[in-house]
């Protein structure tokens, strides 16, 4: 029988019918791929239960790279997110060695293998030498140095667009196969939606904050604060609301026509803000208006618009500039500033706009109650003193100064009465109505008012009845020898450019209020 059972399988051989040996092989094979495939439905799933756990984007991409870590047995995993905003991937999550380097990392497209694979949605698999690919792009802060083999995967929405990429490196003599990349792939493919939706989660939470930083921001606007406690929390909340590194909010000074800074945040020392303004470019604010108005990001890097940045100090890559307007008075200028480049987007424009028109509003308001109560002072003032009801010349001097004129240095009184200049020739004057009539009055009365205080300062002007009551400051024209050719001119040029004729008297010069 022994001879028998030799020769059949001698024969089952000569036949091409496997022998144990190799049947054994091959199970042995089979079963190895059975356990790799059954780990990576036990990875996948692992993948799947985190992911599904948590929205915060952090989380997401630690639970990734921790268990492609696990799976491909790598030396560190990277993984790189596309900010549509910059335009450029962004070290998003790692191995825990290189943590610090998250947010900090920065590549375009087509810059090294990540930024190429980002580009072509083509995965790259080197398997030594992975420093000597032309595509390669060294980061010295990675330690790439120490690797020779390197893998990385695109990361696509269902529609192909580029989520981001997750590359793994390892050292030799560990290589990167086929099947590591579709693992990868395959995983790159589960979690996409789930970065997707984190990322989402993520910018519906900073819409919230911005919502309740932008109520807080009416809140501080309508509180009743002097105003310059208004900029600086002004200042502070647009930095939360903008993200920005500084905030700098400058007020115009329309008597010496510059934009002085008033408010800061972060807070700058009285030495960094000692001279800080910017002579007025009305063209430039114009243009800035213009953008403003078109819907358009007014935008600009620190060397293109130089003329709004009163720090330049080189620290900040990016300025966003505001004008702050109320109707057609501009009231200065919102500048938020940024360390590092960035292009800023329509929502960017929205929420500095939003904020603007806000701050504008409330600095109107602060002013015209400062007007009111300066114009109640002097009416006061200006009652008492022609009424002779004051209770000392020590009392009035004092309100005086508070007012802003020192009594105690030359003065004299002129009283201006404005009135129409109707030229009969001119038929077109016959067409101006009432209410234009009085515009012109009260531009005209402006504009006196503003060059006698510009002219003389410390000068008070009362107005009441198309009549302007004037207390003329004459210390550097202590004889008033010049006031009164002054008001001559003054009353030409009021003629010529608001056609209204002035009627002017003059007191003698006083020293002292009983005179």
């Amino acid at each position: 029988m022994a001879p028998k059972a030799v020769s059949s399988r001698t024969n089952a051989r000569a036949a091409g019918e496997p022998d144990l040996e190799q049947l054994r092989q091959e199970n042995t094979e089979l079963r190895a791929v059975l356990a790799a495939r059954s780990q990576e439905h036990i990875l996948l799933n692992e993948i799947i239960s985190a992911v599904g756990s948590t929205l915060k984007l952090d989380e997401v991409l630690r639970h990734l790279v921790d268990i492609v870590v696990r799976a491909i047995s790598c030396h560190a995993a990277f993984i790189y997110l596309y900010d549509t905003e910059k335009e450029r991937l962004v070290l998003a999550s790692t191995s825990e060695q290189f943590q610090h380097h998250v947010g900090k990392i920065e590549l375009a497209l087509g810059e090294g293998i990540n930024g190429w694979v980002a580009l072509t949605l083509e995965p790259v698999i080197l398997k030594e030498d992975a420093m000597q690919d032309p595509r390669f792009h060294y980061i010295p802060e990675l330690q790439e140095d120490k690797f020779q083999s390197l893998m990385t995967v695109p990361i696509m929405a269902k529609d192909r667009h580029l989520i981001g990429v997750i590359t793994m490196h390892a050292t030799a003599p560990y290589i990167f196969t086929e099947e590591h990349q579709q693992f990868v792939s395959n995983t790159a493919a589960l979690v996409a939606g789930a970065i997707e939706n984190a990322q989402l989660y993520e910018n519906t939470q900073r819409k919230l904050r911005i919502l309740a930083s932008l109520s807080v921001l009416s809140q501080t606007i309508s509180s009743g604060l002097y105003l310059d406690e208004m900029l600086r929390s002004l200042a502070t909340l647009t930095v939360q609301i903008m993200g920005a590194d500084l905030c700098v909010i400058m007020l115009m000074d329309q008597a010496r026509g510059r934009l002085t800074v008033r408010a800061t945040s972060p807070t700058l020392n009285e030495r960094a803000l000692d001279g800080l303004h910017i002579e007025v470019d009305r063209q430039a604010l114009e243009t800035l208006r213009d953008y403003d108005a078109h819907g358009q990001l007014p935008e600009a890097e620190m060397q293109t618009l130089e003329r709004f940045n009163p720090l330049k100090d080189g620290q900040h890559k990016t300025l966003l500039s505001m004008p702050l307007i109320a109707g057609t008075e501009h009231l200065g200028l919102l500048n938020c500033y940024f360390r590092k480049t960035r292009r800023p987007t329509g929502e960017d424009h929205t929420l500095l706009s939003t904020i603007a028109n806000q701050a504008a509003m409330a600095i109107k308001n602060s002013h015209l109650v400062d007007m009111l109560a300066q114009k109640n002072l002097v009416k006061g003032f200006f009652d008492d003193l022609l009424n002779g009801s004051y209770d000392s010349e020590e009392a009035l001097r004092q309100r005086a100064h508070f007012l802003g004129c020192d009594l105690a240095k030359p003065h004299t009184v002129a009283m201006i009465a404005l009135a129409p200049y109707d030229d009969k020739s001119d038929l077109d004057r016959a067409l101006v109505t009432e209410d234009e009539r009085l515009a012109a009055h009260k531009h005209a009365c402006s504009q006196v008012r503003r060059r006698i205080q510009d002219s003389y300062p410390g000068s008070l002007v009362y107005e009441q009845e198309h009549t302007l009551t004037c207390i003329v400051c004459l210390s550097k024209d202590p004889s008033g020898s010049h006031l009164k050719t002054w008001l001559r001119d003054l009353a030409r040029h009021i003629r010529a450019e608001q056609r209204m004729r002035l009627s002017i008297g003059v007191g003698n010069v006083c020293q002292h209020i009983n005179e």
